[in-house]
């Protein structure tokens, strides 16, 4: 029997877990060259069930050990196993003879027909029969739910729990579980974005418009073909929802304000999550914005630094440095700026801590860290991460902090931002970062800046999945004293 070329590609890939040896994207872009991929629907496949299989690896694994009452499955049994459960629960529009067949089949060359004939027993069972015993119950023991049903580290999601209660904590998950579609950014002060809209709407895209984002639309299903048109002629480029208040954070209310200028034509009224219409405030100007040097320290992938590239243009006394330490990321960011034509980026491969401090008027620090709030569009990360890295990056974190401080000059803004959700990382590195650095205060986040459900009472952003607003993530303002 034949087996579709993206199920064998993605059983390969699958098998024994080796996407835990490397990096994910790497790997996927390896695996995505195989001649049997050619095809741009089987490689759409297997980008969807290698995903899919690995986000919800804890379900899955829950729901084999009730259908086989086994928790010693042959490896090549649980790989197969695992992707026709996810293929048969998740993916209705797959025929289910086809999924139970290959799976069967791919057992078989591998392990022969004694256990292929196994496979292919219970997975005609559970077709007959559906699953034997029920999910754990959220209200009387939130943990097992967590881990059985929204497929979380038993560590993660007991950590949530205790910090904000069972009800949120699973809300959180949940939220973390929910493929919301691609946020995209248009590109500050290009006119068309409203036209762009409906046309993507004529072409039957699902579009959302975040709230407080004049620039923002989310597309949910499959991109039209003009998306990907207007891509590669730069009108509009991939940036989640939180990683763009970030980054106008960065270029302040004045310049962020003065990139919007096709807010107007797309609509002063915009839907949020909830779908209710809110209007979108302009942020308030404190004044001209200073010339000099931007920098951000940790660039790569880079879209804050096109972003801010984007707002600051025309602006000759604006000079945007891209720093990091990974040459091998920072060409995407060297591939993004060719792409957008923003030819005043100035991009460069240095080690933080030893490059000698450049005076800037604002500096952004996006700091590594867990990506707890990204679990949504890292598949493997929630199965990479271990309760001992959060102190380790913390630590980390404290040290770039204080090399990024340097850059800081008086009078100048320092943004630091995290794309994860644990205190250690969060409101404590800007609780030390005070305490250490008297030289600097709190640039709280203003009307306008951000949706109020999105701001602290200390002025911090802080964006949780289950609120709205894009992927979780973190950000807090400095400003250095004049002198």
């Amino acid at each position: 029997m034949r087996i579709a070329p993206a199920r064998e590609a993605a059983l390969a890939f699958l098998h024994r877990d080796r996407w835990l040896r490397g990096d994910w994207d790497e790997l996927v872009a390896a695996a995505l060259t195989r001649p049997s991929l050619a095809d741009p629907r089987d490689r759409r496949l297997f980008s969807q069930l290698v995903a899919g299989a690995v986000r919800l690896r804890g379900r899955l694994d829950a729901r084999l050990a009730r259908l086989t009452e086994r928790d010693d499955l042959d490896d090549a049994v649980r790989t197969a196993l695992r992707l026709a459960l996810y293929q048969l629960e998740e993916m209705d529009r797959l025929p289910a003879h086809a999924v139970v067949g290959e799976s069967v089949e791919w057992v078989k060359r591998r392990r022969g027909p004694r256990l292929a004939g196994w496979v292919n027993a219970r997975l005609r069972r559970f077709l007959a029969e559906g699953l034997p015993g029920a999910d754990p119950d959220p209200a009387a023991d939130p943990a097992a739910y967590a881990r059985d049903v929204l497929s979380f580290p038993g560590w993660l999601a007991r950590r949530w729990i205790g910090e904000l209660g069972a009800e949120r904590a699973l809300a959180v998950m949940a939220a973390l579980d929910e493929r919301r579609g691609t946020c995209f950014r248009w590109r500050a002060g290009r006119p068309g974005l409203a036209a762009f809209l409906a046309g993507l709407a004529d072409a039957g895209a699902v579009v959302e418009r975040p709230e407080g984002l004049p620039l923002a639309f989310r597309v949910r299903g499959a991109w039209p073909p003009a998306l990907r048109e207007a891509l590669a002629r730069g009108d509009l480029s991939v940036q989640d929802e939180t990683a763009q208040r970030v980054g106008r954070l960065w270029a302040g209310p004045a310049l962020a304000a003065a990139g919007d200028g096709t807010a107007e034509e797309a609509g002063a009224v915009v839907a949020d999550e909830a779908g209710a219409a809110d209007a979108v405030p302009a942020a308030a100007p404190r004044g001209g914005e200073p010339a000099g040097l931007w920098a951000d320290l940790c660039a790569a992938p880079g879209g804050k630094c096109c972003q801010l590239a984007e707002l600051a243009a025309g602006r000759a006394r604006v000079d945007i440095l891209a720093l990091d330490v990974s040459a091998n990321r920072l060409e995407k960011v060297v591939a993004n700026r060719e792409r957008l034509g923003l030819n005043r980026l100035r991009v460069e491969a240095a080690d933080l801590a030893a490059r000698p401090a450049e005076p800037a008027v604002a500096v952004l620090l996006d700091a590594p860290c867990t990506a707890l709030g990204v679990l949504a569009d890292n598949p493997d990360a929630r199965w990479r991460r271990a309760p001992e890295q959060i102190p380790a990056l913390a630590a980390r974190q404290r040290a770039l902090l204080d090399a990024a401080a340097a850059w800081v000059a008086p009078g100048g803004r320092l943004i630091y931002s995290v794309c994860t959700l644990t205190p250690e990382e969060t409101t404590a590195r800007r609780r030390d970062f005070l305490d250490r650095h008297p030289a600097f205060r709190p640039d709280p986040v203003g009307p306008g800046e951000a949706p109020a459900r999105l701001v602290t009472a200390d002025g911090e952003l802080m964006v949780w999945p289950e609120r709205g607003g894009g992927q979780g993530g973190y950000a807090a303002r400095f400003v250095r004293e004049e002198s």
